[in-house]
Parts: C-alpha cells; structure tokens; sequence
C-alpha cells in the first residue's frame, strides 16, 4: 500500500500521536504538526473536553482532571453553533474541517481549529488541532532573550485569557530577588546572568502546568496562578519557590546563594486589572522585604 503524503500523512501522524500521547499528558508536536501549538479531544455529543495536551491547558488556563470536563463553548464562546456542528460532526478521517475562531485576545486574535477523526475505538470524540493564525502566531511569542521565559506581554494576554474563563480567583506573584547585586558586583554579570537562567528552570519545576512564570525586568519576576483563589491556597507553591531559590548555584566555580521576596495579591473582583494586580503584589513583596539597618 502506498505510503500517505502531504496532508494525509501530517494527519496520520497527529491521529496516531494522539493515542499514546494523550496518555501522558502531552503531544510532541514535532512529530505532528509543526504549525500546531495544541490539542483536544471533545465529545462530539456534548461539546466537552475530555483531554487536553500541555500546551493547550496553559493556552486556556484550564486543569482537567477525570472529575471534572470542560464545556468547549465556554473556552471559546465566539464560534456560532453552526460552526461547531460543521466541526465537530467531522467523520472522514481523509477530510479536514477548518474553522477560524475570534479568541477576544489582543495577542492571540483568532486561532484556527481543524478536526482530524479518530480511529474507530473511539468514534464519539474528535481531535481538535489547535493554530494561531497569521501574524498572531508571531506576536504571541514573547519570550526574555536570556532566561527563555515569556516577558510582560505575554502575562497580559495569559492574564485577559483567566479573566475570560473566570472573572476572579487567581492569583499573582511578584518576585524580587535578594543578594542579587552582591552577586553582580562580587562574580561578574556573566555570572548573574547563569543565576537567573537557573532560578527560571528551578521555578518552572515548581509550578503546574496552568500556572505562567514570567521575566518582569532585571532581577524581578511575576507568577500568575491560575485558579488559586487564595493567599492561603498559595502557600504551597510559595513554600516550593523559596526553597528552589535557597538552594546554592554553582557559577564561576564556586556557590553563590540568593533569596527572594515575594508578594501576593488575588483577583477579588471581575473587573479588576492586571495593573492593579501587579501594583498591590508589589506593594506586598516589598512589605515583606527584610529590615535592614
């Protein structure tokens, strides 16, 4: 039998990916769709996801856990229902239907969305292929040239995203780093620079997949918690990052040792924006900044 091509075999290739994949959690788009930044898989019948891979929980800032599904609609409530019917009633796995759908983000202003049909072990659902479109899928890549981590920007568009889905109960974490000059002054910027590089892959490991870490500037830094609607709640992820921070680096062969400051605020209202967020975490980080004499 002849081997497919084009986009008969890029289909094949998400299809079969998505089988094993979805199992772990995770899709290696590599071996899929370079084009594609995320994966679901919906009911046909119900609208609702029932899997989703990394990248598109963190798109969304949603969790899904078996006790609890996602009502597609709700994620993006632009796409008329006709739209979805034409989608989602895909069944020729030789076919692909392609919607474009408004997301309401400055940053991300519409994404598309092909349905690929599963093999006959599971005809009640499809796969559906996630893909920024046009110019979108360049400005959402706003990542610090240094660490690798998103800038601002992208804690904007993340932050409108939550608001979206759930108009409060997140949380906002602004963090400060403490000894960082003595860092600079005493081993160097190269070695400063080693410092925030390894704190950045520390803190993502302390964090959920949903959650966002981003370079905020210098040697500040700000977590969005998404779905943390508590102080309280936040402790433990607190608690994680502290430690991470604490632990010594290894730079210019020798151990140097930072800390870090961090402040708290939660969305309490619906309205409530990023800048005021930011402004009341700042306030909190640097009220709890060690005195000094």
């Amino acid at each position: 039998m002849a081997q497919p091509t084009g986009k008969n075999s890029s289909r094949d290739a998400i299809r079969e990916a998505s089988t094993d994949s979805f199992k772990s959690g995770e899709i290696h788009h590599s071996n899929a769709d370079s084009a594609a930044f995320g994966y679901l898989i919906v009911d046909r019948s119900t609208r609702r996801v029932t899997q989703a891979d990394r990248a598109a929980q963190a798109f969304f800032g949603i969790s899904l856990v078996s006790s609890e599904c996602v009502d597609l609609r709700d994620l993006l409530p632009a796409a008329n229902e006709s739209a979805w019917n034409r989608l989602l009633d895909q069944n020729d796995k030789n076919d692909e239907q392609i919607i474009t759908v408004s997301t309401s983000l400055s940053n991300s202003p519409e994404i598309g969305i092909s349905a690929i049909a599963l093999d006959g072990t599971n005809p009640t659902c499809v796969l559906l292929v996630l893909r920024r479109e046009g110019e979108s899928a360049q400005s959402s890549n706003h990542l610090d040239a240094l660490t690798g981590l998103p800038d601002r920007r992208e804690l904007a568009t993340r932050f409108q995203q939550l608001q979206h889905i759930q108009a409060i109960g997140h949380t906002l974490l602004f963090l400060d780093l403490d000894e960082f000059k003595v860092v600079n002054d005493h081993h160097g910027h190269q070695a400063g620079d080693q410092v925030l590089v390894e704190l950045a892959s520390r803190w993502r490991e302390c964090l959920r997949d949903q959650d966002l870490v981003v370079r905020y500037g210098g040697d500040e830094f700000v977590i969005l918690l998404a779905h943390v609607a508590s102080a309280e709640a936040a402790r433990p992820i607190v608690e994680r990052i502290v430690q991470a921070t604490s632990t010594p680096i290894e730079v210019a062969q020798t151990e140097v040792c930072v800390r870090v400051t961090i402040g708290i605020a939660v969305t309490t209202r619906p309205e409530q924006a990023l800048d005021g967020l930011l402004l009341e975490a700042d306030r909190a980080m640097y009220a709890a900044k060690p005195k000094r004499s």
